[in-house]
């Protein structure tokens, strides 16, 4: 049985933006109840469902927080509405059909104690398929030389510093896919990020990340926006990353849902 959960302190903020997820909610959400760590608050904003998400919803209404069940213009907007709900000292952004394991908070909340200033604590997560078979174990390794590059850590389950939006301001709704990327890269350099060893969560493959070349492109656009590398470098980076796609895609498909978002 879980531990109780306080009524005061919050130490965590879970915002979760989903739309038509009744089939994997649920686990989400009992995941959540299942954490060793109890002090959090959950927040809900909801793309107007047209599935048995609410119900569900509803379900565990002892466990939200806050739900907010409207039209809106992509995740990042939906996770603006979070942040601007959120009261607790991190933020945490998990899809609807995540979900975390027993420890993940306890770990986190080890982590940003150990490391007060940092704006993002993160750990590894699995990335699973819809039958839950492991596919990969995707870990996160911070450097700005590879940080500049491409997405080198692991954002699902990631513990965001309330100070991290107070100094570089909220998501970018203009970007559909990276702007979580973009947020981290107005930092550059001065991001100060701890990678932990920890699993955090089980994340299912597909969603809107599966658009994987509306994703490069996107990169693209954040690198030479804030100047993380040069242009010519962010043109390699684009072609490179999108022959590899094709290769991918060609010898071994991909696949995706978008039930998340």
């Amino acid at each position: 049985m879980s531990a109780p959960r306080p009524t005061r302190s919050i130490q965590f903020s879970i915002v979760i933006a989903c739309r038509n997820v009744e089939r994997t909610l649920d686990a989400t959400l009992q995941s959540l109840r299942a954490q060793s760590c109890q002090d959090f608050e959950v927040i809900i904003i909801d793309a107007c469902s047209t599935d048995r998400t609410l119900e569900i919803i509803r379900h565990h209404g002892d466990l939200i927080d806050h739900l907010i069940s409207e039209p809106d213009d992509g995740i990042y907007d939906a996770w603006n509405k979070g942040i601007g709900l959120a009261r607790g000292h991190h933020i945490c952004f998990v899809g609807g059909d995540d979900t975390l394991l027993p420890d993940a908070l306890g770990s986190l909340h080890k982590a940003a104690k150990a490391n007060p200033d940092a704006h993002l604590i993160c750990g590894k997560s699995r990335l699973v398929s819809d039958t839950g078979v492991v596919l990969q174990t995707l870990h996160s390794r911070w450097d700005w030389q590879h940080f500049r590059h491409h997405m080198c850590i692991v954002h699902v389950g990631a513990a965001h510093a309330r100070a991290l939006f107070s100094e570089y301001g909220h998501f970018d709704q203009a970007y559909k896919i990276t702007g979580d990327y973009e947020l981290l890269l107005r930092a550059g350099p001065n991001l100060r990020c701890v990678a932990i060893d920890d699993c955090i969560a089980n994340m299912t493959y597909g969603g809107a990340s599966s658009m994987r070349y509306q994703a490069l492109w996107e990169a693209y656009r954040c690198k030479t926006l804030h100047r993380a590398i040069t242009r010519p470098a962010a043109i390699i980076d684009l072609l490179t990353a999108s022959l590899k796609l094709s290769i991918r895609k060609r010898y071994y498909g991909f696949k995706g849902s978008m039930a998340t978002r």
